[in-house]
């Protein structure tokens, strides 16, 4: 049993939704590799999503913000959108 539904505070998430093609096959142009990788980042979101759905079914308080194109360190590859998220979010603590 997911222990994350035990949490009754307010949570951001911040998720990057990761595209290996994107990033990492820059200079391979073998369309074979291309194509499993897209269909990698396929499923790998979908899973990623269902995951993603389950914390906000199970943390009536949380906010999940999902980050397109955003790598590892979303931190740093989307500071700006992470920021703003992390501003949003505060300001509505201190209501």
């Amino acid at each position: 049993m997911a222990k994350f539904t035990d949490i009754h505070v307010p949570v951001l998430a911040l998720c990057a939704m990761l595209q290996i093609t994107r990033h990492y096959l820059l200079n391979i142009s073998a369309p074979d590799v291309h194509a499993a990788t897209r269909a990698y980042d396929a499923r790998f979101n979908i899973i990623k999503a269902k995951q993603l759905k389950a914390v906000e079914a199970g943390i009536p308080h949380s906010r999940v913000v999902r980050i397109a194109n955003a790598d590892h360190y979303i931190f740093i590859t989307n500071e700006a959108e992470v920021l703003l998220e992390m501003r949003a979010f505060l300001s509505a603590l201190e209501k």
